[in-house]
């Protein structure tokens, strides 16, 4: 049917899992630039090593951005991916009760008219 709007809670649920892997790949690619820069800093001497603190104290702003980020998206899906679930179960009570199934006085959804 055109328009469609078919909820999969496994496939969504797939779809998470995936993302929550892929940004564990990315914060453990972060991980290793840090460390590596940390390792590195080590064999700068004088100015070099003062260019180079600067420039790995501006990193690590930017990796603690980044992680921010991350958790972020993390959370907003997980939020939505539970959401739509009670939302689509909620839809699947209302329609039960309006086709019956349940004692329309105990419904907020519908009406006696």
């Amino acid at each position: 049917m055109s328009g469609e709007i078919n909820f999969q809670g496994a496939e969504a649920n797939a779809a998470k899992e995936e993302m929550a892997d892929a940004v564990i790949a990315v914060r453990i690619t972060i991980n290793e630039v840090t460390e590596a820069a940390g390792a590195v800093k080590r064999g700068w001497q004088g100015d070099a090593n003062l260019a180079f603190d600067a420039v790995a104290s501006s990193w690590e702003d930017e990796a603690q951005r980044l992680q921010g980020i991350l958790n972020q998206m993390t959370e907003t899906v997980g939020d939505g991916n539970t959401k739509y679930q009670a939302m689509e179960a909620d839809n699947e009570d209302f329609f039960k009760n309006a086709a019956g199934t349940h004692d329309r006085a105990s419904s907020p959804h519908l009406t006696n008219l």
